[in-house]
């Protein structure tokens, strides 16, 4: 049947064409068919039809026995609720619109062939022998939630940058779905890959969402990409052989639902990419080992392989896991973890090709991170946070560091080995003990150490930095004043062994030192704790507030008299048994109260027990209360400042301040004598030389003891 210049058919009953086509439309034609047309070439053709003007409804049979059962040169409209069957394709449309509503059936070597086209589909499609849709050109093909498009090769394939599925429903195929030249894709159903991908990339650049409940499930790759493209994931991206995602020519992928492949969960296979994780990633292959030619090869599982390079973001509530390494990175690369990662039986993660490790607050390892040799290991985030084992869990990585603004601490026991290099630029606080063989840069920042510092580094100070120790340093490392503004403070003079080298920075040996503690109400209390109206105990019981805190800085090396301010180092248990119960050090005239007076430290000096330090520099501190009286510093009683008209020698006493303080000087000691809580003795006399005398019996008495315990 011919219809040449427009016309009308509806067919209730039979067309049988034997030798070409059932119904050709030359130009344009309406055709409704709910009986059966078959034809050999095909069951209707159109030649020159309009998309405006061309109509096919069907909702009987049209069956074609060697080409397409509707068959559309030009263009036009199909609309599908029966059943069309083409040898060649169920349905070819060059340009136009198809849609296959419920219960509608397309089948075909092709299901249906669109040049530049676009359809919505309800029903079900399928490729006998190639693809249940192919779209070559532009276009959009929905497939709904009723929607089932299968493929003998692919599922659906696209052939254009400018292509797009819109998935609901599922497709399935060899490969679910094929992208010759990129193009877009969305997908809340399901996109199998029975034998090979879930979805293939060949060219182009590709653009894939799978949404929250979508599926893409591969054989081998769940989605591989082999130029490049972008994966947004919030559902499931899974391959049962290989990868979760494979990008093999750069590209990005953000995950905030779950990725799983057998070998990895994502691999940036050639050029460097990026990737961010809110969700999981994971391989879930099971470790395996190999003899080939004699060598043994164990089977490489990874969260994340990032082959040449590549940026990975793994955000807070974010996990990669793997039986093996979670990420392992063979080009230089970035990584952000804020979330998990863990490696089960290897490597949380080696970056064997250097880069930058980037750790945020929230971060949690489970397992070795390694570093390469020449990666980099950065401490980062704006909350304060707790990272252990540098050394022996963070490994190989060839600087550290501690990012401007943060606050971290290093807990446990961490080293630094020869050739590394920690970087401060923030504030860090080190526990337990550090083994520093490296290099230590405070530049500008404060670091604290609370526990031993060992090892034969150097840490160097830089201008404005502050570097504090609490516990003990030992005789081979060495601290190294890049800057005269630079602060070193020895809280335990008396186990500091170190060299210190470079500029003439501030090294603070306080009266008290901080940690010192201090009896009051509240107990013994550290003294940099302690503040203008703290209650403090006296001598005689009573509770007394405290009126005023004296410091004061002194460059040793230009003082005109520099004996008249070294401190004096008072030995732990120098004085009685426990008294000090550490070492105590004092101005050379602040006084201990001792057999009822007031003894200045430096006449006690015995060259043993009690000692005069050579410092470049140091701070004091002195505790005033509304009157002079004597408190208690690690056990030992001493005496409270007292205004003998040596304010000046303050550096916050809100007067002129004395440019080189003489703690000694003669008008300070008349003075003294007339106010004092007790008899006060100067560094002579035989009340001085009795006290002196015992104080260095006890010492000889006690050198070993007095040596294990410093």
């Amino acid at each position: 049947m011919q219809i040449y210049s427009g016309g009308y058919v509806e067919n209730t009953g039979q067309i049988t064409s034997l030798n070409r086509v059932g119904i050709y439309l030359y130009n344009n034609g309406y055709v409704t068919n709910s009986g059966t047309i078959t034809a050999n070439y095909a069951g209707i053709y159109s030649r020159n039809g309009s998309y405006a003007h061309t109509y096919i409804r069907n909702s009987g049979h049209i069956i074609s026995t060697t080409k397409a059962g509707v068959y559309l040169k030009v263009s036009g409209q199909v609309g599908n609720s029966g059943i069309i069957n083409g040898a060649a394709a169920g349905v070819f449309i060059a340009t136009g619109k198809l849609t296959n509503n419920l219960p509608g059936t397309i089948t075909g070597a092709t299901g249906i062939y669109l040049k530049a086209s676009n359809m919505t589909n309800q029903g079900v499609v399928d490729g006998t022998a190639g693809s249940g849709i192919y779209l070559k050109g532009l276009g959009n093909v929905f497939n709904s939630g009723s929607g089932r498009v299968i493929g003998s090769s692919y599922g659906v394939g696209l052939g254009a940058s400018n292509s797009y599925l819109g998935n609901s429903g599922t497709v399935t195929g060899a490969t679910g779905l094929g992208l010759r030249n990129g193009g877009s894709v969305v997908n809340s159903g399901t996109i199998t890959g029975l034998t090979a991908n879930g979805i293939y990339e060949a060219t182009g650049s590709a653009s894939i969402t799978n949404k929250v409940g979508g599926k893409i499930l591969g054989n081998t790759d769940g989605i591989r990409l082999t130029t490049s493209g972008n994966v947004t994931n919030l559902g499931l991206v899974r391959g049962s052989l290989d990868s979760g995602i494979l990008l093999a020519g750069g590209g990005s992928v953000v995950n905030s639902g779950s990725i799983t492949g057998v070998y990895q969960g994502i691999h940036l296979k050639t050029i460097a990419g990026y990737i961010k994780n809110t969700g999981l990633v994971e391989s879930t292959g099971t470790i395996f080992s190999y003899v080939n030619g004699g060598i043994t090869y164990a089977s490489k599982l990874f969260g994340v392989q990032i082959s040449n390079g590549g940026t990975l973001v793994n955000a807070a509530g974010g996990t990669i896991a793997s039986g093996l390494t979670g990420v392992y990175t063979s080009g230089a690369s970035t990584i952000v973890n804020a979330g998990t990662i863990f490696g089960t039986n290897a490597d949380a993660v080696d970056m064997t090709g250097g880069g930058t490790l980037v750790v945020d607050p929230t971060a949690t390892f489970i397992g070795t991170v390694t570093g390469g040799g020449t990666a980099n290991l950065e401490l980062s985030g704006t909350s304060t946070a707790t990272l252990s084992g540098i050394g022996t869990q963070f490994i190989n990585f060839a600087t550290i560091k501690v990012d401007t603004g943060t606050a971290w601490t290093l807990s446990g026991n961490n080293t630094i080995n020869a050739g590394q290099t920690l970087n401060d630029f923030g504030l860090l606080t080190v526990n337990g003990t550090f083994t520093d063989n490296g290099m230590v840069n405070a530049d500008p920042s404060t670091i604290v150490f609370t526990g031993p510092v060992v090892g034969t580094g150097t840490i160097d100070i830089f201008a404005g930095s502050n570097v504090i120790f609490e516990g003990p340093v030992g005789s081979g490392i060495t601290i190294n004043f890049i800057d005269a503004t630079g602060t070193l403070t020895e809280a335990d003079p008396a186990g500091f062994a170190g060299t210190i080298t470079g500029a003439a920075g501030t090294v603070i040996v306080a009266c008290f030192v901080e940690g010192t503690r201090i009896l009051t109400p509240r107990g013994e209390i550290a003294v940099e704790k302690l503040r203008e109206g703290d209650l403090v105990i006296t001598r005689a019981g009573e509770d007394k507030p405290i009126k005023w805190i004296g410091t004061r800085s002194i460059d040793l090396r230009r003082h005109v008299k520099p004996e008249a301010a070294q401190p004096i180092r008072i030995a732990q248990g120098a004085l009685a048994e426990a008294v000090p119960n550490r070492d105590l050090l004092l101005s050379p005239d602040h006084a201990l109260y001792l057999d009822g007076y007031l003894v200045p430290a430096k006449a006690l000096v015995n060259r043993m027990s009690i000692t005069q330090l050579n410092r470049p520099r140091v701070k004091y501190f002195h505790i005033e209360l509304d009157e002079h009286a004597v408190i208690f510093a690690e056990g030992t009683a001493v005496e409270t400042y007292l205004e003998t008209g040596n304010r000046g020698c303050f550096e916050n006493a809100g007067k002129p301040m004395v440019l080189h303080p003489d703690f000694s000087a003669v008008d300070f000691q008349a003075m003294r004598e007339a106010q004092s809580c007790a008899p006060f003795l100067d560094d002579s006399g035989i009340l001085v030389s009795r006290i002196r005398a015992k104080i260095l019996d006890r010492a000889y008495a006690t050198a070993p003891r007095q040596a294990a315990n410093r």
